[in-house]
């Protein structure tokens, strides 16, 4: 290990758990940059020294480096579901997509832009009768009827499926927040990288 490495593996434990999960090394060289920074040397037996010096010093570089742990880590998660996306950001990306679809078939004039909301109409009609129904003459055996059960489970999942359609947020929505997240944070690191950083005496 990298004597700068270790010098920050031994302030905050985390870093060598995320340096392993990093596969860029970009965090690598982040950590050795903010520890030869904030001691003004890249001799890692006068970077020690300095640290055991000032212990203002020592506590500006552990909340650093504490900092740039917890956003690495948040990058590493978002980039691990990127690539393994789960069922909601599946579900999400889906409904993008038709939402896109229908707007193409708006532009173009194509039949296919009276369908949606065709269906939307139909879908919640149904399920706003079925509800009335239920709620003033439910069937007397509604509980041991699993057709009838299955039949609601559908519609209600096609009603949500429409609601999340037309007043859901977007995914690309959704994106941008985790963007503008990642540059709030991003700056943050590094003003505390900034603040750690001393003059050598």
């Amino acid at each position: 290990m990298d004597a700068l490495l270790a010098i920050a593996v031994k302030l905050v434990p985390a870093v060598e758990t995320v340096v392993k999960g990093d596969k860029t090394g970009n965090f690598e060289m982040q950590v050795k940059k903010a520890v030869s920074d904030a001691t003004g040397t890249t001799d890692s037996i006068q970077a020690q020294a300095k640290l055991d010096a000032d212990p203002a010093l020592k506590a500006g570089l552990v909340k650093a480096l504490s900092d740039a742990v917890t956003i690495e880590e948040k990058r590493q998660e978002q980039a691990s579901r990127d690539v393994n996306p789960s069922t909601d950001q599946r579900s999400a990306q889906d409904i993008q997509n038709a939402r896109d679809a229908y707007s193409r078939a708006l532009m173009t004039g194509s039949a296919y832009g009276w369908i949606n909301p065709f269906l939307s109409i139909q879908i919640t009609g149904s399920f706003v009768v079925l509800v009335f129904y239920m709620l003033i003459a439910p069937p007397a055996d509604m509980s041991g009827n699993q057709v009838f059960n299955i039949a609601l489970g559908s519609l209600a999942t096609a009603f949500a499926t429409v609601i999340a359609f037309h007043f859901g947020s977007s995914i690309g929505s959704k994106q941008k927040d985790n963007v503008n997240t990642a540059i709030v944070a991003e700056g943050a690191i590094k003003r505390d990288l900034a603040g750690s950083t001393r003059t050598p005496g």
